[in-house]
């Protein structure tokens, strides 16, 4: 009976020990700065749009897809990766109206980020303006994934996703001590 104790105590111990260290193994990029600035309303139309995280991201799956206020793509070629600086520029000939920026990157350690901003372009009448430079970032409160499209949506981030090594590491544990406590009681 000592035996089978020592040996549940010691897969408790294990489990407990593999989740503690979880957390530090999930952190991943998170987005500082987008620009043009989410919800921003702009006179001018931008060259391209800026975001900004925390850490570098992965060049070779970056994707930034900026959709135009009737539906069109409005990106004009693949995004570029800089370290943690991505940039996506945009087409020639933007009409006014409201832009959706979603994007998809994949941090260093290797967890896929989504999020979205918008901004509205309010041209004058007159047509399209000429192109200005990108105003300067503000902070992203907080990247949704709620309306991403499809190809972009499901970033992965949920607790579980984040944990999922962790808890099955705590699992294996699991079932590898009340194996030991079904053993030792058959030979008992």
């Amino acid at each position: 009976m000592r035996r089978t104790l020592g040996l549940l105590a010691t897969t408790a111990a294990l489990a407990g020990g593999t989740l503690a260290l979880a957390p530090s193994a999930s952190a991943h990029a998170t987005l500082l700065k987008v620009s043009p600035a989410d919800g921003a309303t702009l006179t001018t139309a931008p060259r391209q749009v800026d975001l900004t995280f925390d850490e570098p991201v992965s060049s070779r799956f970056a994707t930034v897809v900026i959709t135009g206020p009737s539906g069109e793509d409005a990106t004009a070629g693949p995004a570029t990766v800089n370290g943690a600086h991505v940039a996506a520029a945009l087409a020639g000939g933007l009409a006014s109206g409201e832009y959706r920026v979603a994007f998809r990157v994949v941090s260093d350690d290797g967890h896929p980020v989504t999020g979205q901003s918008r901004f509205t372009l309010n041209l004058p009448a007159a047509g399209p303006s000429p192109r200005a430079p990108a105003p300067s970032a503000s902070p992203l409160a907080a990247p949704s994934t709620a309306a991403a499209p499809a190809s972009l949506a499901g970033d992965g981030s949920s607790w579980v996703t984040q944990h999922l090594p962790a808890l099955s590491g705590a699992l294996l544990l699991v079932v590898v001590g009340a194996g030991a406590l079904v053993w030792d009681r058959r030979r008992g």
